[in-house]
């Protein structure tokens, strides 16, 4: 048979263990959910600081370009094309381009290195030559076939378009600074075009084969909810999601450069945003299990005071029924004000009649 004092640790044990699991359950819900706002705030803010530094750099490429284009070498009719695309040699070596050109309305570039192209059928070449400022994807160059970024502007004789001035840069040159955009350990950028291919991304091989997961999804359909996000992306939409990459979940923040049509995305594994959670969990295990030790000697140390009186009045009933009436109630537990007293008193009262 169990004692009194045996059940009361059980009891109690078991009561801790309930409160202290529904409290770690309501702590680990909340945690994960705070967890998950935060590390979504934050993908928002970083991909959103990346678009503004990528915009940055492109507009100040944009501004250079334009000065150089507006100049009287650049706009003079007596001077030939190709002359003037070799007046601009000592200024892309100075700027660090790796060549500039000029392009006739024809869309024959002249470039800085002596060579000669036909860019006609380019879309950049298509937007300047209508007004517009313009950069490519990374694309392979008919000049060295190394993969290279162009800039286009306009050259303009008043409002009327006249020719296009280019800028080559290496198109590894935007992935040092997809590189610093990070977020944690995990944490990478990687950057679509408007067709959801790969113009930006810490893995080069990816941007050389102009990976594009809305083709990948063909044949890998665990790609989906990937795609799903990256169609927001091509749409310039600005948000946060969470798809499943060779087996890894990640949760990916967006945000879109208008300027060029394209959008920047920051993934970053599950596994590392809920490690701070598992830190906790553990910690919170450990405090249960030193909280039932303590409860448990606490609750054996008060349950002896409890059953100890609780034997002595036994004891003293067990002699009553043997007729016994020479032993009297302790004094001690006669004063107590609770039922322990009340007890005693009464087990005196039995044996004074």
């Amino acid at each position: 048979m169990k004692s009194i004092s045996t059940k009361l640790i059980i009891y109690i044990t078991v009561l801790l263990l309930i409160v202290c699991g529904s409290l770690g359950i309501l702590a680990d819900i909340f945690a994960s959910r705070s967890l998950t706002q935060s590390i979504e705030e934050s993908l928002t803010q970083i991909a959103s600081e990346a678009v503004m530094i990528v915009e940055s750099r492109i507009e100040g490429d944009f501004n250079i370009l334009e000065v150089i284009a507006a100049g009287n070498k650049i706009k003079n009719e007596n001077t030939t094309w190709k002359n003037k695309a070799l007046m601009l040699n000592d200024q892309a070596k100075n700027i660090g381009y790796l060549r500039m050109g000029v392009a006739d309305k024809n869309g024959i570039l002249y470039s800085s290195n002596g060579k000669k192209s036909n860019i006609k059928e380019r879309d950049y070449f298509k937007d300047a030559i209508s007004g517009k400022n313009a950069v490519s994807d990374p694309i392979i160059s008919k000049v060295d076939n190394s993969l290279v970024l162009m800039y286009a502007v306009p050259i303009k004789e008043g409002s009327k378009v006249i020719g296009v001035l280019t800028a080559t840069i290496e198109g590894v040159e935007i992935i040092p600074v997809i590189d610093d955009i990070t977020c944690g350990k995990t944490g990478k950028a990687f950057m679509i075009n408007k067709e959801g291919t790969t113009i930006a991304h810490s893995n080069i091989d990816l941007v050389k084969q102009k990976d594009n997961d809305f083709e990948n999804v063909k044949n890998d359909p665990k790609l989906k909810s990937l795609v799903e996000l990256e169609s927001k992306m091509i749409a310039l939409e600005s948000g946060v999601g969470e798809y499943e990459y060779n087996g890894v979940t990640k949760y990916l923040g967006y945000a879109p450069i208008k300027s060029i049509g394209a959008s920047i995305a920051i993934a970053l594994e599950e596994d590392e945003v809920f490690a701070v959670q598992d830190k906790f969990m553990s910690a919170l295990i450990i405090a249960t299990i030193v909280i039932l030790i303590i409860g448990i000697i606490i609750v054996y140390l008060i349950s002896g005071k409890i059953t100890k009186p609780i034997n002595e009045a036994t004891n003293h009933l067990e002699s009553i029924s043997q007729l016994d009436i020479t032993k009297d109630s302790s004094k001690k537990y006669m004063k107590h004000k609770d039922e322990i007293g009340r007890l005693a008193n009464a087990l005196d009262l039995i044996t004074n009649n």
